[in-house]
């Protein structure tokens, strides 16, 4: 009876002992999911407030739209590329789209003052036609006598003559009776020009 007694005794102490074993585990168990889920609320806080994640993003961004140019406006002093197409009150003149641009900068003598002026305030890629007077293109036509000719005679349209008071050439546009228009010798001298423009870059 005795030793049934500590038998019993033995076991129910080995029982009790693992019951609390498995209660410690149950609970570390539990605290550490707990961390674990913690941590990844961090971890997602972290990425949406600017983490590592954002950031490589907006760089990725960033690099698609690393062209300044096309938040920019032309400004007087700018080199710029555009592709043109040129037509006078008739006809086409001449084109250089589908080809190299023609890169120039604005406000330059070597470039009409219509043309160069008319690039301001582009963006890159913008299109527009601008239409411009011989004033500000290669020169208008200017009226004089031709007694101011040593042979009127010769004076006939499209002759061209040397300008007494500058180095350069002029050209006979027009002959009325004895009033002679003048241009400088250029082809597109004296007429209106339409320029159908698209801005490439500014560089």
């Amino acid at each position: 009876m005795t030793k049934n007694l500590s038998s019993f005794i033995i076991l129910f102490s080995i029982f009790y002992f693992m019951k609390k074993v498995i209660v410690v585990i149950l609970v570390i168990a539990l605290l550490f999911a707990l961390g674990c889920t913690s941590s990844l609320g961090n971890n997602t806080t972290d990425t949406n407030s600017g983490g590592d994640v954002l950031v490589d993003n907006n760089t990725t961004q960033s690099n698609q739209f690393s062209n300044l140019d096309n938040f920019r406006k032309v400004k007087t002093g700018d080199s710029v590329s555009v592709h043109y197409t040129l037509s006078d009150e008739n006809r086409e003149v001449e084109s250089n789209v589908g080809k190299a641009p023609y890169t120039f900068i604005v406000g330059s003598k070597n470039t009409i003052k219509g043309f160069s002026d008319g690039v301001i305030g582009m963006e890159v890629w913008d299109k527009k036609t601008i239409v411009v007077p011989p004033e500000n293109a290669y020169g208008k036509v200017q009226f004089i006598s031709i007694n101011n000719f040593a042979d009127p005679t010769q004076v006939i349209v499209g002759s061209v003559f040397n300008n007494d008071n500058e180095v350069t050439e002029v050209k006979v546009f027009s002959v009325d009776g004895n009033v002679v228009g003048i241009t400088p010798n250029h082809p597109q001298a004296g007429k209106t020009l339409i320029f159908d423009l698209e801005l490439v870059s500014i560089n």
